[in-house]
């Protein structure tokens, strides 16, 4: 349990956009949870996805908060190395004969020297992947961002998904999500920016799919000249083909 806690910017954009009673709500769990250790219960849909993209960023702070009591820097860490200083040092021998300060020469040179090399260096090349999947959480998707690395989606975030829009088809959204992102190079996300931008991707989607099940299908017309059924396209299947191929000439390119 802590007195407080970090809370970013990009939690209150994402919050922002929320009406106000849900932003509320949003609030009350975050606050509850940090300071009480208590999970939240009977959030709407929105406010529960929220709270749980928000969740794992509180508990890795919390985490760090707790290492840091304990004390001292891990082992191997930079901070724990021992530094020496003028003061460490052997002060010169004195030559009693001749009253003379003689330079203390230490025959036995250390060898062992640690060079410090970082070899996660980004020299332009491939992409930056950041990747939190596992074997046991595999990866499903990625989608690029702005800086050119990509953005790891996997199979439990998914699945999380999936549970808070119903009436979405969650893998085909991502397509999309990433055939845009592709597509529009000055408008790819941030790091910070990408969880806002599927969230709000997947709600649209949500209350799309909503009102087209509540809705009752209107009878098909008749051409009054020939009595035969007019044709019924179905856009969406024709606005994903279009976003699939130009994916595919985006890729190709």
């Amino acid at each position: 349990m802590r007195d407080s806690f970090v809370f970013y910017r990009s939690f209150f954009e994402a919050i922002e956009i929320q009406p106000k009673n849900v932003q509320a709500d949003i609030y009350a769990a975050i606050f509850d949870y940090v300071f009480n250790d208590k999970l939240p219960e009977g959030l709407t849909s929105i406010a529960q996805s929220m709270f749980i993209l928000i969740k794992p960023q509180i508990d890795a702070n919390n985490q760090r908060y707790e290492n840091g009591k304990k004390g001292g820097a891990p082992k191997g860490n930079q901070n724990a190395r021992k530094i020496f200083t003028e003061d460490n040092q052997k002060q010169p021998l004195v030559d009693l004969k001749n009253n003379q300060k003689q330079p203390n020469v230490n025959v036995n040179e250390n060898e062992n020297v640690n060079h410090n090399v970082n070899e996660n260096v980004d020299i332009g090349g491939e992409p930056e992947h950041c990747s939190d999947s596992s074997p046991t959480d595999p990866l499903v998707i990625q989608i690029v961002l702005n800086d050119k690395s990509f953005f790891d989606i996997t199979q439990k975030q998914v699945d999380e998904w999936k549970e808070l829009f119903p009436a979405v088809d969650i893998i085909q959204e991502l397509r999309k999500m990433r055939a845009w992102c592709d597509a529009n190079p000055d408008r790819r996300k941030t790091k910070r920016g990408i969880n806002r931008f599927i969230v709000s991707w997947l709600s649209k989607e949500q209350d799309r799919g909503k009102t087209a099940n509540n809705s009752t299908p209107a009878p098909l017309k008749t051409n009054k000249f020939t009595n035969y059924n007019q044709r019924q396209y179905d856009y969406n299947d024709i606005e994903r083909a279009e976003i699939e191929k130009l994916r595919k000439e985006v890729n190709a390119d």
